[in-house]
């Protein structure tokens, strides 16, 4: 089963990456305003079987609290996804994903799970 979980900053997002280490887990860059970001939403809600074992980590690009975030992980598309594993203490991106691609998306899940 996948889950959307909305973060508020980066706190909150080491927070979620602490708690779902044995989890797939997905950064998804986006915004309310952003008709590809809240098609992805829906489909990944629709998606379960697909992307089990999967948490998305929606950082909406309207909180102010994100901003840092798209500074560091220097999103420049929207949406735009990334795979991410802890690595120790750091956050390491296996794979990404830019722009409403659903097809490699699921390529990229398959060859890292």
């Amino acid at each position: 089963m996948s889950y959307i979980y909305s973060i508020n900053g980066i706190k909150d997002l080491n927070n979620h990456i602490k708690v779902n280490k044995d989890k797939n887990i997905v950064l998804f860059f986006g915004s309310e305003h952003c008709g590809a970001c809240k098609a992805f939403k829906e489909k990944l809600k629709l998606s379960h079987s697909e992307l089990s074992n999967t948490v998305f980590l929606y950082i909406n690009n309207a909180n102010n609290d994100n901003d840092e975030l798209y500074i560091k992980y220097n999103v420049m598309y929207l949406p735009s996804l990334f795979f991410v594993k802890l690595n120790g203490n750091r956050v390491k991106i296996l794979e990404s994903v830019e722009g409403y691609d659903w097809e490699e998306l699921i390529d990229k899940f398959n060859k890292i799970k």
